[in-house]
């Protein structure tokens, strides 16, 4: 299996993974309650990640929103979701590049699974907002 295979696989089984997914549907059940009837908020978050080349734009988005927005200062919401892609998404970005011979934290394919591990993280928020957002917490999917 050539090198970029063994990082698709491994962002793949990192995004599996059950902490992953529970912080993901935990941030996007906070975040139907800060952003309720304001959906372009979560879009264009999604934009932002999918779109840059740079780890940087995306904490930048998240910073300046929370200066000047206080939809993103509700439960904490974007303090929360920066520290996840800072601490967390960081420490994975490790763990894989630890695994894969030749790839260097800070280098090129380093920032890329450290970019993509973002990307995953935002479009499963992003999933979860979704689902909450039309009927709110009428919804009952366990997690109260």
């Amino acid at each position: 299996m050539n090198q970029q295979m063994k990082i698709l696989k491994e962002i793949a089984q990192t995004a599996d993974r059950n902490d992953f997914y529970s912080r993901a549907k935990q941030l996007g059940k906070i975040a139907s309650k800060a952003f309720a009837g304001h959906r372009s908020q979560m879009t264009n978050l999604e934009n932002i990640a999918n779109s840059t080349l740079k780890v940087t734009d995306v904490l930048d988005y998240i910073k300046k929103q929370v200066a000047k927005n206080k939809m993103w200062r509700r439960y904490n919401f974007g303090t929360e979701l920066k520290k996840y892609i800072e601490n967390s998404l960081r420490k994975r970005r490790e763990e894989i590049c630890s695994r894969i011979e030749g790839v260097e934290e800070n280098s090129f394919e380093g920032q890329r699974i450290y970019l993509n591990l973002i990307r995953e993280f935002v479009r499963q928020l992003v999933v979860h907002y979704e689902y909450r957002e039309p009927i709110g917490d009428e919804h009952n999917d366990g997690d109260n």
